[in-house]
């Protein structure tokens, strides 16, 4: 059958999430916090033979605890109607945990955390 290979699950997040809404999107934090973004974390998951099942925790940041509450839900909204990730099939959307008010501890900004994991399809591994 062959060997698969997977592509990293916040890279083509980061992608996908650029290319269906206007906000930055990063892995880390920046030095100088935006306004309004969402970060990525990696923070499990699983693979099986052709199939890769990460699962990422979504923080959206935003200006006021309504702002960073709607745009959570926009971001899910985005993520759960997604069918492709760097051209391949995203198989299952699954719900780990909703999103949740986590303000900053060390800036007190407002912000909002949900977890997915997705079943993306993997790459036919060619040496």
């Amino acid at each position: 059958m062959g060997e698969y290979i997977f592509d990293p699950a916040e890279t083509t997040i980061r992608e996908y999430l650029l290319s269906v809404q206007d906000a930055p999107v990063v892995v880390n934090a920046p030095e100088v916090l935006p306004p309004k973004f969402v970060q990525l974390q990696k923070v499990g998951g699983n693979d099986a033979l052709v199939t890769d099942r990460p699962m990422v925790t979504f923080i959206c940041w935003d200006e006021s605890r309504a702002l960073a509450a709607r745009f959570a839900e926009l971001i899910r909204a985005h993520m759960r109607s997604c069918t492709e990730l760097a051209e391949m099939p995203v198989y299952r959307v699954r719900s780990i945990g909703g999103p949740t008010y986590r303000p900053d501890p060390e800036t007190k900004r407002d912000r909002y955390q949900f977890t997915l994991e997705l079943q993306v399809r993997g790459r036919n591994f060619a040496p």
